[in-house]
């Protein structure tokens, strides 16, 4: 005959999961901790900070007479080399606002127009 076989019951089993998502919580939370005491060793800049850095220190070389336009999502692309998922938020964060310029009845243009003073027209 053989021997019988433990079966876990459920709240064993729920016990062992939660114990494992504390766990790998924990273990996430100190990675994230050892990475932010790194980048302050190191006296690095959050991203967004140095990417504003660079759009702000860009757009000040813009002779005067460009500098106040409105400036198509592309044309920053390009300028900054950073997509426009992660640009957006840079340019909200630095006063530039987003306009629509409307064509007919349904195609339109976007366009981020600078602080303190650029318009469409």
């Amino acid at each position: 005959m053989s021997a019988p076989v433990a079966v876990p019951t459920r709240e064993a089993t729920s016990l062992t999961t939660i114990n494992e998502e504390c766990a790998v919580s924990l273990y996430i939370k100190t990675l994230q901790q050892a990475v932010a005491r790194q980048a302050e060793a190191k006296g690095a800049a959050p991203p967004n900070l140095k990417l504003r850095q660079r759009l702000e220190a860009w757009h000040s070389s813009l002779p005067l007479a460009s500098r106040n336009r409105p400036f198509a999502m592309s044309e920053l692309e390009k300028a900054l080399g950073v997509a426009g998922r992660f640009l957006s938020a840079v340019l909200i964060e630095a006063g530039w606002t987003r306009k629509r310029r409307w064509q007919g009845t349904a195609h339109y243009y976007r366009f981020w127009l600078p602080p303190g003073g650029g318009t469409l027209d």
